[in-house]
């Protein structure tokens, strides 16, 4: 399979958030990691990381937020789908960072595993216990620190256990951030491509128009455009051939219902001639019966 990429061009960097540091918003008391695992890890009810004893509880995404979040999504499986190169982590799954200073437990709002992570994620496992390759945030700004700790504190913390891309979907005030791991073990932002395209280095060929985030293009709009038609058209015709499959059954389906209708018919009309040759050989026969008996008395 060819993957076209996008040829970069002067490179146009998007800002890095900057701001002061905020209180963290601390759910409940103290919480040792043992009990968190126990207790809150698995919560259906709240959504809580743990940082460093305290637990945070993570935030709602504004609608917009949430439609560029739920596009982005479907772009990533269709890319895996294709590409084969990894997983997708969701569902509140979470993962140990372990820091100079503390350790936490995250769970990002999408994450990718690679097959060549050098931790595998088994299929019984309700959380990785590597580090991600690629997390994406869906800033939540129900509260100052909420949007803090995705933009500045998980910011750092990625950074520094190695998540190779970190990206921050926002659909309104911020603009969208995108940024890769430098060999310096710092995150710089991610040059766009003519016209605004993101091209990540750590999924080869999966890239993106940040407009894109709001116009949310379909599948079928996508097979037909250069920036996504390496990893969208196969899925589309994937789907066609399933669709036509079906369809395909479906016709032969029909047309056996409708070939043992029309045998029902035809047998119907056969009892009922059957019916109508019996009663008519009946009244004939009733008919001698009287002629003989008429015969008879006349003798």
């Amino acid at each position: 399979m060819t993957i076209s990429l996008a040829k970069p061009s002067q490179a146009m960097p998007l800002p890095i958030l900057t701001r002061p540091p905020l209180t963290t918003v601390v759910v409940s008391g103290w919480v040792s990691e043992a009990e968190y695992w126990e207790h809150y890890y698995e919560d259906s009810d709240h959504h809580y990381e743990w940082n460093n004893g305290m637990l945070e509880e993570k935030g709602v995404s504004d609608k917009l937020t949430l439609l560029s979040y739920e596009w982005f999504f479907e772009l990533l499986r269709h890319y895996l789908r294709v590409t084969q190169l990894g997983q997708l982590m969701a569902l509140e799954t979470g993962f140990r960072l372990v820091l100079p200073n503390k350790t936490t437990i995250r769970k990002p709002d999408l994450g990718v595993i690679l097959n060549s992570n050098p931790v595998v994620w088994n299929d019984s496992d309700n959380s990785f216990r590597g580090i991600c390759d690629l997390c994406v945030e869906a800033i939540s700004d129900s509260t100052t620190a909420e949007m803090e700790r995705d933009t500045v504190t998980k910011f750092h913390e990625y950074a520094r256990v190695g998540v190779k891309e970190y990206y921050l979907l926002y659909a309104d005030g911020f603009p969208q951030q995108f940024y890769r791991l430098t060999t310096a073990g710092v995150y710089a932002p991610i040059p766009l491509m003519p016209p605004d395209i993101i091209s990540s280095t750590v999924l080869p060929g999966f890239q993106f128009r940040v407009s894109d985030l709001q116009r949310q293009p379909s599948p079928e709009e996508m097979s037909e455009d250069s920036v996504y038609r390496a990893f969208m058209l196969p899925v589309l015709q994937a789907e066609r051939q399933t669709r036509q499959q079906v369809e395909r059954l479906l016709e032969v389906a029909e047309s056996q219902v409708q070939q043992e209708r029309e045998a029902r018919q035809v047998a119907e009309i056969s009892a009922q001639q059957e019916r109508q040759a019996r009663l008519a050989a009946e009244v004939r026969l009733r008919q001698l019966e009287a002629a003989l008996a008429q015969h008879q008395q006349s003798m």
